[in-house]
């Protein structure tokens, strides 16, 4: 987590449903459903993954670094696609 490899390590675990947050011992932090990812961009200079969820009447911006950054982005839109195609979500924002 954050825009440095000083952050909280996790494991993003890309789903046909949503994204799993995992601690290093493989407990569940969090999970998001695709429907409420609004957007989601990718510095690959910084190797930083930008997400924004809507939570509630509000939105989040949540900030990830990894070296991998541009095949997590490729990863997670082409599992938020599937998800479109299957009809088990939408998309919400624009994914560019």
């Amino acid at each position: 987590m954050g825009t440095d490899s000083l952050g909280d390590m996790m494991f993003m675990e890309v789903r046909d449903d949503g994204l799993i947050l995992r601690s290093i011992n493989g407990i569940i932090i969090e999970r998001w459903w695709y429907e409420r990812l609004v957007n989601m961009t990718y510095s690959p200079k910084n190797k930083v993954l930008c997400l924004w969820r809507r939570n509630g009447a509000h939105t989040q911006l949540h900030k990830y670094y990894t070296r991998k950054c541009k095949d997590l982005y490729y990863c997670i839109k082409e599992s938020m696609e599937r998800a479109v195609q299957n009809g088990t979500g939408t998309l919400p924002g624009k994914f560019c």
